[in-house]
């Protein structure tokens, strides 16, 4: 596999530290328990088997193109659990004993039903062997490397440095306990939902009636069948409205919740502009780490500056957990302190 790690002027004089920390994970990951690898697969299978459940609408032309192209690397009746996905059952024994799993498994064509099995084998033995470093130029850090050859398509310059030896075999013994406050594995994520119930199925306004007609319908049509009720008040205050839209049609454990922050100061000129644009960005960088858990249970956030009015931030995900993403995004941003 390959780990690309973008690095600052400073890191780059510093790049046998960052390779050295890389090898601590890998040999932090090795010293796993099966129980805890089980447990990583268990989140990612019902991840995605919800996923699969409630799969959101999508392009029909782009979907049967999926299938048609990956209908000959999967059985047939295997299909739809394939491009999704879907995990079956984790057996770390047989990942210890019987790595030929992987290639039987791939005799049967289910090669990403069993990409865990091979991944967990893969780590469990992986060795350092002969490796290189390869570093790209950038603008910021001419004169640190000199890159003295040059990719044939687009010119970029760059420079292949082979590893030592005494690197490999420094690399090759590391004890994974050392930094082991910076170095830790992901604990149990609590935010991957298991109650997809719906809290309702109308809105509390008059009830709509789907239609069942095949022809085209009409605007009037689809504003009462398929848009069902328009958005509504449900709370308001001198500082904020908030309006909720019911789905009717699809009926989703799923929530979508859209917040657009606004302030008369954001770009009433160029110096306020200005600062607004650095903290969107800085709270950008924050919330990547702030939200990782989230995003690994399906639980999405989006933020944009609006060169206007504000900020926009976006949610969207199961009904279950979602608060929780929206309450620690907005009380981060509620109290954002910069550092140097």
């Amino acid at each position: 596999f390959r780990v690309s790690i973008s690095l600052t002027p400073e890191g780059l004089k510093n790049w046998e530290y960052v390779v050295e920390i890389v090898y601590r994970y890998i040999a932090k990951m090795k010293e796993l328990k099966d129980e805890r690898w089980a447990e990583y697969w268990d989140e990612r299978k019902k991840v995605k088997a919800m996923n699969f459940a409630f799969k959101s609408k999508e392009s029909p032309y782009d979907y049967a193109t999926n299938l048609a192209q990956c209908a000959h690397q999967y059985p047939l009746d295997h299909l739809l659990e394939c491009i999704n996905g879907l995990f079956f059952k984790c057996d770390t024994v047989i990942c210890r004993f019987q790595i030929k799993l992987y290639f039987v498994c791939m005799y049967d064509q289910i090669v990403k039903h069993f990409f865990f099995f091979f991944l967990y084998c893969f780590v469990k033995w992986l060795e350092i062997g002969e490796a290189f470093l390869k570093v790209f130029e950038h603008r910021q850090l001419l004169g640190s490397i000199k890159c003295k050859e040059t990719e044939k398509w687009y010119g970029t310059s760059y420079q292949r440095i082979s590893l030592t030896s005494e690197q490999l075999k420094r690399w090759k013994e590391l004890e994974p306990n050392k930094y082991s406050e910076l170095l830790f594995t992901p604990p149990p994520n609590p935010y991957i939902a298991d109650d997809f119930s719906l809290f309702c199925e109308k809105s509390n306004n008059k009830q709509t009636t789907q239609t069942t007609k095949t022809e085209p319908l009409d605007e009037k049509e689809f504003n009462e069948n398929w848009l069902g009720e328009p958005p509504q008040i449900i709370f308001s205050t001198d500082q904020m409205r908030l309006w909720f839209k019911m789905d009717e049609y699809f009926k989703q454990p799923k929530l979508g919740v859209k917040f657009k922050i606004i302030s008369p100061h954001a770009a009433n000129s160029c110096a306020n502009q200005m600062l607004t644009t650095l903290l969107f960005l800085c709270f950008q960088d924050v919330m990547s780490e702030l939200t990782y858990t989230f995003t690994e249970a399906s639980l999405s956030s989006y933020a944009a500056f609006d060169n206007v009015s504000g900020i926009n931030v976006d949610f969207f995900g199961y009904n279950q957990k979602l608060p929780a993403l929206v309450e620690t995004v907005l009380s981060k941003l509620g109290n954002f302190e910069l550092s140097e």
